[in-house]
């Protein structure tokens, strides 16, 4: 049936996107998947409309920047009326990206207030989410402590979705979330859950606009106001595969952050880089990955992750020799406890690389 042929073929894009050299059968299979949702979904349908979104990305990709300005268009459309999902978030930066390889003054202009747009709404969202986690935070140890770890899971479930819905897989602040997740999954003796955890919600989305991940970067960090662009990542496919947020993605023991003690001491840190109070973020970060280095060693993600994260104060500080060799510890680590080829490598070459042209 349609809904079922739906489902292969949006995966079958998915895979597409990571081939370099198959733009054109990637906008074929994304016609097929935008016909099949059309029947299954209706015009109006959300599945159509992020149908749309995929052949718009295929579309720039391949070259053809007017057709996919169309496409992209008439997903927005459809997807203003939910507009704090990230599906609305990456139609409007495939827009942006296509606006500006189709070129011209007036397309040009219309890009650049449509990103500065974006960023905004998108730095907004950030902000409400990470009220929305904490509370979730809240709510969920308060929960622990009563031993009523069922309502806890729930909360922090709700927390990942909420947070991928609104943000993507692949902001940092998943990180944050499914640690809370994995931790209290553990707590109720189920290793095996908790350890699928990061590998199924943190990850770059398929289809991720090529600006995106100095979005996330930037959002996260909140601290300047530059609008991102295109930057290194200049849309090819192969460099979004890799292009992803800071953090890891399935740690393979532990406990939760409240466990190793750091996660106050981290919200703060995230603060005070936020308000660009850095050098006490700096010090606050660095006493979390002391813990985390004594509670679980200096190689084991959670304590790579702090570490990522003070990389990414000291890139806001445009200290960038400390951020490189920071950085270059993390990869080194990363590649010993994972060995070459993982999740977790690819985000720390993305990492050290985003540094390196800082």
């Amino acid at each position: 049936n349609d809904a079922r042929m739906a489902a292969v073929l949006c995966r079958c894009c998915e895979v597409l996107l990571e081939l370099p050299g198959r733009e054109s059968l990637l906008a074929e299979n994304c016609r097929r998947l935008l016909e099949t949702c059309q029947r299954e979904y209706g015009e109006q349908g959300l599945q159509t409309a992020e149908a749309r979104v995929k052949l718009g990305a295929a579309l720039v990709l391949s070259g053809d920047h007017t057709e996919a300005e169309t496409t992209l268009r008439e997903a927005c459309v459809v997807l203003s009326a939910q507009a704090e999902t990230f599906t609305y978030v990456s139609a409007r930066l495939w827009l942006v990206v296509a606006l500006r390889r189709k070129g011209g003054n007036e397309a040009t202009e219309a890009a650049e207030a449509l990103e500065v747009d974006v960023c905004a709404e998108y730095r907004a969202s950030v902000q409400r989410m990470r009220g929305r986690l904490r509370e979730a935070k809240r709510a969920g140890k308060e929960r622990e402590r009563n031993s009523d770890l069922s309502t806890a899971e729930d909360l922090y479930r709700s927390a990942v979705e909420a947070v991928a819905d609104s943000l993507g897989h692949g902001h940092p602040m998943m990180i944050e979330a499914t640690e809370l997740l994995a931790g209290v999954l553990r707590a109720q003796g189920r290793t095996e859950d908790a350890d699928a955890v990061g590998k199924r919600y943190v990850r770059l989305d398929p289809g991720a606009p090529p600006q995106l991940p100095e979005i996330l970067y930037t959002a996260y960090s909140a601290s300047g106001d530059a609008v991102p662009n295109e930057g290194v990542h200049s849309g090819v496919a192969g460099n979004i595969r890799g292009a992803r947020g800071v953090g890891v993605s399935s740690p393979n023991d532990g406990g939760d952050e409240e466990s190793h003690g750091s996660s106050e001491i981290e919200d703060s840190a995230a603060d005070l880089h936020a308000s660009g109070e850095y050098a006490a973020a700096v010090t606050l970060y660095q006493m979390a990955i002391a813990q985390k280095q004594e509670e679980f060693g200096k190689d084991h993600p959670f304590t790579c992750a702090s570490m990522s994260r003070l990389a990414a104060v000291f890139l806001s500080m445009r200290e960038f020799a400390e951020a490189e060799a920071l950085s270059r510890t993390v990869l080194q680590r990363t590649q010993q406890w994972h060995g070459p080829v993982h999740d977790d490598v690819a985000i720390a070459l993305d990492r050290l690389g985003g540094g390196l042209t800082a």
